[in-house]
């Protein structure tokens, strides 16, 4: 039976030619939307149940009204601008009549090379009519690096999937068909055209960028939206389309099978002798991160004997929970990013060796910072070296770069 099967694989190895991982689109396009801004438009993409759509600033910036459609539906959906911000790029709208399954973000972003796809509404698409299906392009991730859009330091994704206008606000997606980034800018330059008319046109080709995923996520968490959220990398599995083979080069196979046939044999005889074990892969974990309330500058004190949790993202859009629990009177609890000098260790360069001490002081609680280089800071205003102050739920701390919501 061994020889058989070794046979066979051979046979079926020959026989076909792998393509390339990709989504599953046809669960991906029900959560892509086109938006139409008077005569602009764009793309979004749904992230929850409650018609919540993630996409570009620009996109609905200076809109009288918001039309929202979903992939393969005639039908308009009036919306609201919930959240935006020109410096970042991002915005949040709402149709609150919208029925559509939200996509899974996902962080860290894939490695250098890694496979990446672009999905949206690109206006050159439309031939006579608005295309009902949203447009797909392949590419791979070149680079991450810090830049800005406006005035303000953001994240960036540079690679070569392309997006041309009425893609921006559409989603980046990696190989499990998760958001890695937000589609918002291509190198364009503007040329004349018949008519007096200007068009802006690709500047290089293969050059795209968007932005990472970790930006939107950190403003999510602070306006108390509900989201989808994987931290673990893209291992494919059930729900992907993984590998697909097609037939090719028959006579080919059956020349070379002929051939390997006997040898074939006297391996899988001495192949059956050993049964190595079998690594199963995992399939990959999606899960809801509802965060219930908006962030509120309310002056509820912290209790001591309770558990509290400050959940931060820093830039690169790592997330950071850390609990306090059932701390005993006048104890104290050090943050830092050295293992030897902190109770809890934040490895981010912007962390300082020994950051931060917790005071618990029943029924207060209250922080110091240890002369840190970065600093902390309290809804933007920053603390003075080794003098506690009183930490409240509701308020944004911010160590380093981590912005933590304090509930």
């Amino acid at each position: 039976m061994p020889a058989r099967i070794f046979v066979i694989c051979i046979f079926l190895s020959l026989l076909t030619a792998p393509v390339r991982a990709k989504p599953n689109f046809e669960e991906i396009n029900p959560s892509i939307v086109r938006i139409i801004n008077g005569v602009d438009k764009g793309t979004g993409f749904v992230i929850n149940r409650k018609g919540f759509i993630a996409t570009n600033h620009h996109v609905i910036e200076g809109s009288q009204s918001l039309e929202v459609f979903v992939s393969g539906s005639t039908k308009a959906h009036s919306a609201e601008i919930i959240w935006q911000s020109s410096a970042l790029d991002l915005a949040i709208i709402r149709a609150s009549r919208l029925d559509a399954p939200p996509l899974t973000l996902a962080i860290p972003a894939p490695e250098i090379g890694a496979s990446v796809w672009a999905v949206g509404f690109p206006g050159g698409a439309d031939r006579g009519s608005f295309a009902l299906e949203p447009t797909i392009s392949d590419g791979s991730l070149s680079r991450v690096f810090n830049g800005a859009w406006d005035t303000k330091p953001v994240r960036i994704i540079q690679h070569s999937a392309a997006t041309n206008p009425g893609n921006s606000g559409g989603p980046l997606l990696d190989n499990c068909g998760r958001v890695i980034g937000v589609n918002t800018e291509a190198p364009l330059t503007p040329v004349m055209v018949s008519g007096g008319g200007v068009q802006r046109i690709p500047e290089v080709a293969g050059v795209y960028w968007s932005s990472y995923i970790g930006v939107l996520l950190e403003e999510l968490m602070i306006q108390g939206l509900e989201f989808k959220l994987s931290e673990k990398s893209c291992i494919l599995g059930k729900g992907h389309q993984q590998v697909i083979y097609k037939i090719e080069h028959l006579t080919k196979a059956l020349i070379l099978v002929t051939i390997v046939g006997s040898a074939g044999i006297f391996l899988a005889l001495l192949l059956s002798l050993q049964r190595p074990k079998v690594n199963v892969t995992p399939e990959l974990e999606k899960y809801s991160v509802p965060v219930k309330s908006k962030v509120r500058r309310s002056k509820k004190q912290l209790d001591s004997k309770k558990i509290h949790v400050l959940s931060g993202v820093d830039l690169t859009g790592r997330i950071y929970n850390i609990k306090f629990k059932n701390f005993t009177a006048d104890q104290t609890f050090e943050l830092g990013r050295h293992p030897k000098l902190s109770d809890e260790v934040i490895n981010d360069p912007s962390v300082s060796k020994r950051h931060a001490r917790f005071h618990f002081r029943h029924p207060k609680v209250f922080i110091e910072d240890l002369n840190s280089e970065n600093g902390i800071y309290i809804d933007g205003c920053r603390l003075s070296p080794f003098n506690p102050v009183e930490l409240v739920a509701g308020v944004e701390l911010t160590i380093g770069s981590i912005k933590f919501l304090v509930n």
